[in-house]
């Protein structure tokens, strides 16, 4: 066998193994040298979480850590779905979603809940609804009666009355989701675990207006196009082709040209249906396209806007434009255009690629979420305001692939800690990704260990990713609607509208902290928990820094407020929430 499909053996073996194994022994089974062999597990560790001791032959014993039957039995079952390290992959959340056993159809007035389980009715989850408006959480309550047989469906009026709230009253992009969770403890789940849920999106987001605009600056020379505004200023580059320099109050943001972009990192998947024989030229397309160096200016009195044209190597030849439009308040409007011609293949993706200095790798984005999706693999997902780290969005696969997308993204902030970066913006919901790698990198690499240092963060924006597939990773092609199908005459369109974040508008990493709260039991009146700010043992409540309130140290998992409230933010410190 080859090197790497020897290495998978050895994980197996020892992972399955009942006692420790000998290394000379690997090697023996194995039919390699003990040199070979010890190189391997070398590797493996860097992966897998592997022990070893000293054996009384001078050898070495290997066996992985923290082993028992129950888990070993679950990761026989479900291997596919967690790491060999024990953790969840990305692809737990699709089971979760597929296997639910309450699913939903919503109308404009009612919800229709359909129960699969086959004994139990679902008066033994809790029920709890919930309403948000741009990703804001404004109301949630529980719904005791909403109670479906076995095997049954029964249809319910969209619980906007208990709720406390109009519908018709709400502004912007409003969500309403209905969830089942666990009513108490169980042998693989505490009480509060989520089962299954549904919602209901409706209404459009409200547009961000950014209350900063002042004079606008052009300078055209031989080589470069500047433009500067109030705390702003861009370096449109002839040489480089596009954006070269972006700065905010005297930051840099971005530390290389923004590129059309038509791949992604081979799945396994795509390797076993040979992905790359069929849509390599899209590789080239985006590593290889030439520019005109002579950009179309046109300079109005609040705004500025320029146009380059993109050869794309491709055969047969085809062209591409992006159109940066600047205005005065700073944003950046950018357009990615390309009309396709006869003879190319389906596009694995269209967008735009940036690149920011690896500082900038905190993201905050309202979309799908909270683990990676895809155009064919969403279901388990629900629309929110999540947040992630680049390196926590790269998904720790066997082999480095294509990870880390989101789709249904409305906006996205890339931040440093103190919450200065850029913000991404679309008119309809995107794909969006943060890695600390490009497509080709990953591309390039077969083990994690062989990736280069992070020394940046890829922020890809797109129209659209073609989907994962899954039939089998052995020949079956993704599915045709996950396609991106290129028509010969028909225009391709992709815009992102890009400004940057003020500290004050990204919000301090350090300071601000979102999770994701477990459904409450709300009781009034409050008896003897409550204590002034001032009083509580936490400097950073105590300083006064939150303002006046009542700070709430609970007992147990129940949050006990004075009155009948709402909270439209939830943060801790370290000994009260």
């Amino acid at each position: 066998v080859g090197t790497q499909a020897r290495r998978h053996m050895v994980a197996e073996i020892l992972y399955y193994a009942n006692d420790y194994i000998k290394m000379k022994t690997l090697a023996e089974r194995l039919g390699v040298s003990y040199s070979t062999i010890r190189n391997d597990v070398d590797i493996l560790s860097l992966t897998y979480n592997i022990i070893s001791k000293a054996g009384f032959d001078g050898g070495v014993l290997l066996e992985f850590k923290e082993r028992n039957s129950d888990s070993l039995t679950q990761m026989k079952r479900h291997r596919y779905f967690v790491y060999a390290y024990h953790t969840e992959s990305p692809k737990v959340q699709e089971v979760k979603g597929c296997y639910a056993p309450v699913a939903f159809s919503f109308t404009d007035a009612a919800v229709r809940v359909h129960n699969r389980n086959l004994f139990a009715p679902t008066s033994a989850y809790r029920c709890m609804a919930s309403i948000q408006c741009d990703g804001r959480r404004i109301r949630q309550c529980e719904l005791p009666d909403w109670n479906v047989e076995p095997l049954g469906a029964k249809e319910f009026a969209l619980p906007f009355e208990a709720l406390g709230v109009d519908p018709d009253a709400l502004q912007g992009e409003c969500c309403l989701e209905i969830a089942f969770c666990l009513k108490e403890d169980t042998s693989w789940a505490k009480a509060g675990h989520e089962v299954a849920f549904g919602q209901k999106v409706w209404g459009k987001m409200q547009e961000s207006h950014t209350q900063r605009p002042g004079p606008l600056t052009v300078i055209q020379g031989n080589l470069n196009v500047g433009v500067s505004g109030r705390d702003f200023s861009l370096l449109f580059s002839k040489l480089h082709g596009g954006l070269l320099s972006y700065r905010w109050q005297g930051q840099e943001m971005l530390s290389a040209v923004p590129k059309p972009n038509f791949w992604r990192a081979p799945t396994d998947n795509d390797v076993g249906n040979r992905m790359g024989a069929r849509y390599g030229q899209w590789k080239l397309a985006s590593l290889y396209s030439c520019f005109e160096e002579t950009p179309a200016v046109r300079v109005e009195k609040d705004r500025v806007e320029l146009t380059l044209l993109y050869h794309l190597a491709t055969q047969p030849a085809s062209d591409c434009t992006v159109r940066y439009i600047v205005s005065a308040e700073g944003k950046i409007r950018m357009t990615l255009s390309y009309t396709p011609v006869q003879g190319l293949t389906e596009m694995p993706e269209f967008g735009l690629s940036f690149q920011m200095d690896a500082d900038f790798d905190q993201c905050t984005w309202y979309g799908m979420g909270p683990e990676e999706t895809y155009c064919d693999r969403c279901t388990g997902a629900k629309l929110g305001v999540f947040a992630s780290t680049t390196q926590e969005a790269l998904s720790r696969y066997l082999r480095p692939q294509e990870c880390g997308n989101r789709t249904g993204v409305r906006w996205a902030k890339v931040m440093r800690k103190d919450g200065t970066g850029l913000l991404f913006e679309t008119r309809k919901p995107m794909d969006f990704s943060a890695l600390p790698y490009t497509p080709h990198e990953l591309e390039n690499a077969r083990h994690s260990f062989e990736l280069p240092r992070a020394g940046k963060t890829v922020v890809r924006t797109a129209l659209r990713q073609m989907g994962v597939g899954g039939d089998n990773t052995w020949g079956a092609f993704t599915h045709d609607p996950y396609l991106i199908h290129c028509q010969p005459g028909e225009r391709m369109e992709f815009e992102v509208i890009v400004s940057a974040l003020s500290h004050e508008e990204g919000g301090s990493q350090d300071a601000n902290v979102s999770f994701e709260a477990p459904p409450m039991t709300i009781l009034t009146p409050l008896d003897d928990c409550a204590m002034n700010l001032g009083k509580l043992p936490d400097e950073v409540f105590a300083s006064g820094t939150l303002g006046n309130g009542c700070g709430i140290e609970p007992d147990e998992d129940t949050v006990y407020p004075i009155l009948d409230w709402i909270s439209p933010h939830w943060m801790h410190a370290s000994k009260a929430l």
